[in-house]
């Protein structure tokens, strides 16, 4: 019985170790979601500079 104790500890540790995983996987996602929101609002402004700069010629 106590070999399925030990086996059933080293599973639950894995799982809880998984779950740390999985929560700085879905941490870096978010950093990586932000960095190419930032991204793509800084291309915007940059494209509508273009445009009103076009505008002015």
């Amino acid at each position: 019985m106590s070999g399925v104790k030990s086996r059933l500890g080293r599973l639950e540790t894995g799982e809880a170790q998984l779950h740390v995983d999985l929560a700085q996987i879905h941490a870096a996602l978010a950093e990586h979601s932000n960095r190419f929101d930032r991204t793509d609002a800084r291309f915007e402004r940059i494209e509508q500079r273009l445009e009103l700069g076009d505008t002015s010629q």
